[in-house]
């Protein structure tokens, strides 16, 4: 989580010196972006979390962000802060759906791994009970 949250601030930093316009520099932090999201949502995932638990922890981050950004921009007109928290709150929500991405395909990948190996049980299991008994 800290990488992402250091790749969203470098986001805004990015926004402001582009004055919104796209860029190499935006495209290449949304891919980082998805790319940390997603390697968390399948961390979350070999921990056992579920997806409700992982939108949990993003909405509480996105509530977190707003807390502190209102607290501490006290020097930056609201317009700019309200501005800024719409760009930070969506990219929260696209890191939230990378996340769940995340999370479901590694867990259809230990579904598949866990059948893959469970014809091999059952053979297994078969043979012992066909085998003559001597």
């Amino acid at each position: 989580m800290p990488t992402y949250l250091a790749n969203l601030g470098g986001m805004l930093i990015a926004i402001e010196d582009t004055g919104g316009q796209p860029s190499s520099l935006l495209t290449d932090g949304a891919d980082i972006q998805r790319l940390v999201a997603e390697r968390h949502g399948a961390q979350r995932a070999r921990l056992g979390w579920s997806e409700d638990a992982v939108r949990q922890e993003y909405r509480l981050l996105a509530e977190e962000l707003r807390r502190v950004i209102r607290r501490h921009a006290r020097a930056v007109s609201q317009t700019a802060v309200d501005e800024g928290l719409t760009i930070l709150m969506r990219a929260v929500e696209q890191g939230e759906e990378s996340s769940i991405r995340g999370l479901q395909r590694t867990r259809l990948a230990e579904n598949d791994e866990a059948a893959r190996m469970a014809p091999n049980s059952s053979i297994a299991a078969l043979d012992a009970s066909v085998s003559p008994r001597g």
